[in-house]
Formats: C-alpha cells, sequence, structure tokens
C-alpha cells in the first residue's frame, strides 16, 4: 500500500469474494458490520444495505447465516449478489467503505493523498475500473508495518482522505518484463519473497 502505483478503492466488494465464494457476515442492526471471511470490511447504515427486490422490504439480515456471494459489480451503487438462507440470489447495493464513528474498527489507515503522497484518480472507461492511485511511494512509519501483499483473513488496510472520506488498498498485479536482455536485477526474487510466493 506505499509503494507507487499502489491501488485505492471506494467500494466494499469486488468480482474477487463472488469468483473466490468467499462468505459475508452481517452484524448489528443500524449500523451494520460487514465481515468477509470474518475480516471487518465496512460500516454501513441500514438504508445504504438493503435488498432491492420487492418483497423483501422487511427482510432482517440474520448475523448467524454465512451469505455467499452470487455476482458482484464492482462500484459503489452497483450490485452485489447475496444467496439467502432459502438459496435465492437476491441484490443488495454495493456499500462504501466507511468507518466514520467505528474508527476502532479499522486497525490499519493510513492518511492519504497529502502534498507528499499525492493519489491520482483512475478514470476508466467502465465504474469498475475507477479508483485512485499513488503517485509516488509513501514515507510513513506505518509503512513498516504493513504487508506487501494480503490473503483472505489478513487485516485490510484502509486509507482516510482529507474530507474524512474512506478507502481500502486494492492489492492488483502489476507485471513487470523480466526479459534476458533487460533483466530485473534479482529475477524478481523479491516480489515473490515480500508477496509470499503470489
Amino acid at each position: 500500500p506505499c509503494r507507487a502505483l499502489a491501488r485505492w478503492r471506494s467500494y466494499a466488494f469486488t468480482y474477487r469474494e463472488y469468483r473466490n465464494e468467499w462468505t459475508l457476515r452481517v452484524s448489528g442492526s443500524d449500523p451494520y458490520v460487514l465481515r468477509v471471511n470474518g475480516v471487518v470490511r465496512t460500516v454501513v447504515a441500514e438504508p445504504l444495505f438493503r435488498i432491492v427486490q420487492e418483497g423483501y422490504e422487511n427482510y432482517t439480515f440474520n448475523e448467524t447465516h454465512p451469505y455467499t456471494f452470487c455476482r458482484n459489480y464492482g462500484y459503489v451503487g452497483g450490485y452485489v449478489g447475496l444467496e439467502l438462507e432459502d438459496e435465492r440470489c437476491v441484490y443488495v447495493l454495493n456499500p462504501p467503505i466507511d468507518f466514520t464513528g467505528h474508527e476502532d474498527l479499522a486497525p490499519l489507515v493510513l492518511a492519504l493523498n497529502g502534498t507528499d503522497d499525492p493519489l491520482a484518480p483512475i478514470d476508466g472507461a467502465w465504474p469498475t475500473e475507477r479508483g485512485f492511485q499513488a503517485v509516488r511511494e509513501r514515507d510513513d512509519p506505518l509503512c513498516a508495518l504493513l504487508p506487501e501483499a494480503t490473503d483472505t483473513d489478513d487485516e485490510h488496510v484502509f486509507g482516510r482522505l482529507p474530507d474524512g472520506s474512506w478507502l481500502i488498498w486494492n492489492p492488483v498485479l502489476i507485471v513487470s518484463d523480466n526479459l534476458p536482455g533487460a533483466p530485473l536485477p534479482d529475477g524478481g526474487k523479491g516480489v515473490e519473497l515480500a508477496t509470499g510466493g503470489r
């Protein structure tokens, strides 16, 4: 998260939860605390996390039910499919990352978009491609404590912008050329070690 080109997003769910068959747990009433594979992802007010289809206006999320993802659109307000207790796939809106008033639930938080570590918007053609990208490497003491890559059960790294809005680090694969005529200095071994072989 501290390297140049690190990517950040404002929405809670991506296609990865659906593709990897991860589960969502919903706890609390208003606001809800949303956990994916046991790790807190965001806190969301009840009106922003409700089933959009008719007939589910009075549905209450079951704290003991592991909701599996049946479809995801990765942007704020995009549809996220959740499988209910009866195995029906219903849609909620993809909520924003937000821990306002619940900062204790986000243990790893970087202050983002300072003058020394600006973020540039990523204006993709599709909403799923949008977000922010670090312009240069960060010089922050917290960086020494942060992972180079995350696994499904790791704490997430969150960021907070000067306006108080929240982002989540969105680790993506950045492919480096490693050619006989222009090899990486260590042959790519440093990246392999930093990412646990990923």
